[in-house]
């Protein structure tokens, strides 16, 4: 991940902090980027405006797979995944669900 990127959804959250999308882009980037524990935090702000979003569900859930915390993040794809809103990454939530320990 370029760190111009990063920059640039640092930029956007301290723009708009209350913005779902801008808490979530900020989120997958650290989590991208591998600050896994910073990125989850802000996942978790976008989740709280905006809970219906399977995607903001299923960024949450890589990051707790990639902590190791897979029934959670089984809990997360699955909830992403039973919305009725497609969303980018739902291919990799149903790889991940279906490769996930149980």
């Amino acid at each position: 991940m370029r760190a111009s990127t990063l920059e640039l959804a640092r930029r956007t959250y301290e723009l708009a902090p209350d913005e779902a999308n801008a808490s979530d882009t900020l989120g997958w980037v650290l989590v991208q980027s591998g600050d896994v524990d910073a990125g989850l935090k802000y996942l978790r702000e976008a989740h709280d405006r905006a809970p219906a979003d399977p995607e903001v569900r299923y960024h949450i859930g890589v990051a707790l797979h990639r902590l190791g915390q897979t029934d959670a993040a089984r809990k997360e794809f699955q909830r992403a995944l039973d919305s009725d809103r497609s969303f980018d990454g739902d291919e990799d939530a149903r790889t991940l669900l279906e490769a996930s320990p149980r």
